[in-house]
């Protein structure tokens, strides 16, 4: 793949200055005017953020055998790891509403994801996914500020905005993004549909595990992962699990930590001896799959 749009900034203020978020949720601005007077923005991480596109040959074989851990608790973040954000088309694009699904959380926590977004809007470079190609944006060494307790969905919209604050956990860890959009999808699941799945999250790795190399050479990364697009796009939590296990095989990753919730038995089973690219999704075909349904998020 090739560099489509890359941002850099000094640092996270220097970004947030000159691309500031806008926001037509009134509790989404006071988390960020409470985040300004409660935290730094000024340490100078030279972030990165860059959007891949063009040819990617895909590897459909295991380039080294990626360790897989299945965890229960939502993301804990950790310096220098990488975490994949589980994308609408339009990047970022709803982090001043009042939604709070997985996009938006991750945006509140770490602030100057919005301002990457406000950033790549003044090039109308905003989709993650665009003309049947993945067009994946990795982002590197920005802080994960806050962490928002027990609070997810439309449960953000109802709640006061002081049960919220109460529940703000400030953090300054330093970590890196890949964000992803994840294909729709309903019925059966088709051929196409399990290879542009497969695709699309093999290109997103590849593009973390590229950007990573440029700061850090063939240091393997740890990426975190998830039920990506099994919320609002309805995915199967099996299809998915098996097919983003196969993508960072063949993408080399060295390690992938599934945060399976409460489904850590469902996705223990799923990912265990997961085959290359080609043979998952001969596999994931005779096993006729179907969709699921948008859980509203």
């Amino acid at each position: 793949m090739k560099e489509l749009r890359k941002v850099t900034a000094e640092s996270a203020a220097a970004l947030l200055a000159e691309a500031p978020p806008v926001f037509n949720s009134g509790k989404k601005q006071q988390l960020w005017e409470y985040l300004q007077q409660s935290c730094s923005f000024s340490e100078r991480d030279c972030l990165s953020a860059i959007r891949w596109g063009g040819p990617c040959p895909v590897e459909t074989t295991s380039k080294l055998a990626t360790i897989i851990e299945v965890v229960s608790d939502p993301y804990q973040y950790t310096t220098g790891l990488w975490y994949l954000n589980f994308a609408d088309m339009n990047l970022f694009g709803f982090y001043g509403s009042d939604l709070f699904a997985q996009d938006e959380v991750m945006c509140a926590e770490i602030p100057v994801l919005m301002a990457v977004r406000e950033a790549l809007d003044k090039d109308a470079l905003t989709a993650s996914h665009t003309d049947n190609e993945a067009t994946p944006v990795t982002i590197t060494n920005v802080r994960h500020k806050v962490t928002v307790r027990g609070v997810y969905g439309h449960e953000f919209r109802h709640l006061p905005w002081k049960v919220i604050q109460n529940n703000l956990d400030l953090d300054d860890t330093l970590v890196n993004v890949v964000a992803a959009a994840a294909p729709r999808g309903h019925g059966l699941y088709t051929e196409k549909q399990l290879i542009d799945i497969f695709t699309t999250a093999y290109r997103a790795f590849s593009a973390a595990v590229t950007h990573h190399s440029m700061d850090n050479g063939n240091d393997k990364i740890v990426l975190h992962t998830g039920h990506w697009g099994c919320g609002a796009f309805g995915g199967n939590k099996v299809v998915m699990a098996k097919l983003q296990v196969a993508a960072a095989q063949s993408a080399g990753v060295g390690r992938l930590v599934y945060h399976a919730m409460s489904e850590g038995a469902l996705v223990e089973s799923a990912v265990k001896g997961v085959p290359g690219g080609k043979q998952v999704i001969e596999q994931l075909l005779l096993e006729k799959h179907q969709w699921g349904v948008s859980n509203g998020t």
